[in-house]
């Protein structure tokens, strides 16, 4: 195979990647706001102020396992 349909199919392949991460992108957003509108719709302030420790904990949970999290994706990618 020649250098130039080597490059065009390798444009091509990229470009369709970023057009499936572009729609993967707008689809989550439909997502979220969805789900905003609904929590909105139907929680009150009393119901979302017990729910906000949960939710900074467990982020910050998720802040202290990302580093092992890394560590094992690389190493089972076999990249260490």
């Amino acid at each position: 195979m020649n250098a130039y349909l080597t490059d065009s199919l390798a444009r091509e392949h990229a470009d369709r990647l970023l057009a499936d991460a572009a729609a993967a992108r707008r689809a989550r957003g439909v997502r979220m706001a969805r789900s905003a509108a609904r929590t909105s719709r139907t929680d009150s302030a009393a119901d979302r102020s017990p729910a906000a420790p949960r939710s900074r904990a467990a982020a910050a949970a998720h802040l202290a396992l990302r580093p092992a999290t890394a560590f094992h994706s690389w190493w089972a990618a076999g990249e260490l």
